[in-house]
């Protein structure tokens, strides 16, 4: 028994038994949408439902199929909306973690992704709204904090430039006792050049 691996035979069938029957219950018309026997645990796929998880996965393959840029950042759009946080939290089987990391990576690279598009467009605010979720994502993102900074370089916003720079920087030192890399470094230094004046060139 996969989902209880360290417990004798017994106690497994006991567990599944529990399981199933907390799952009749918490599932309205269970029968429905599981085939539940002596043997079997399914799915039925043919059976009318939505699962954001399954349509995040969905919309991410739409995306990359994308004929236009238009195309590809609907798609991104509509995968960031359904991402509801962690898949299945507080559940920590190890079957699951991996799972759970990938979507948490996918959507991360969804939120890159469509900054980068909206960027080339020049919808720049809007492209820092999803940076900002991809730092807040993962706030020890070197990548998340440098589209974040160079967006707002763009924008010509040198103070915001330089709160994120140094909100990353002060989460590095108490988080991993670090100093951002060279690569951030050189970036930052470049973000907060004042722009040339061409009546002095």
């Amino acid at each position: 028994y996969a989902f209880w691996p360290d417990s004798a035979d017994e106690q497994a069938r006991t567990n599944l038994r529990n399981l199933l029957h907390t799952l009749r219950r918490g599932l309205p018309d269970a029968d429905n949408f599981l085939v539940l026997d002596t043997h079997t645990v399914q799915w039925r796929t043919a059976s009318p439902y939505t699962l954001d998880a399954a349509s995040f996965q969905e919309a991410l393959a739409a995306a990359k199929l994308a004929e236009t840029a238009d195309q590809q950042q609907a798609q991104l759009e509509t995968a960031v909306s359904l991402y509801k946080g962690p898949l299945l939290p507080g559940n920590y089987d190890d079957w699951l973690i991996p799972i759970r990391e990938a979507m948490q990576q996918s959507y991360q690279e969804a939120l890159a992704q469509l900054a980068q598009l909206l960027a080339e467009k020049g919808s720049y605010q809007t492209a820092v709204h999803y940076a900002r979720l991809l730092q807040r994502e993962d706030p020890l993102s070197e990548t998340a904090v440098m589209l974040l900074m160079q967006l707002y370089a763009q924008i010509g916003d040198q103070t915001a430039v330089r709160r994120a720079y140094l909100a990353y920087t002060t989460v590095l030192r108490e988080e991993l006792d670090a100093e951002p890399g060279l690569d951030l470094q050189t970036a930052y230094a470049t973000a907060i050049q004042p722009a040339a004046d061409p009546e002095n060139e």
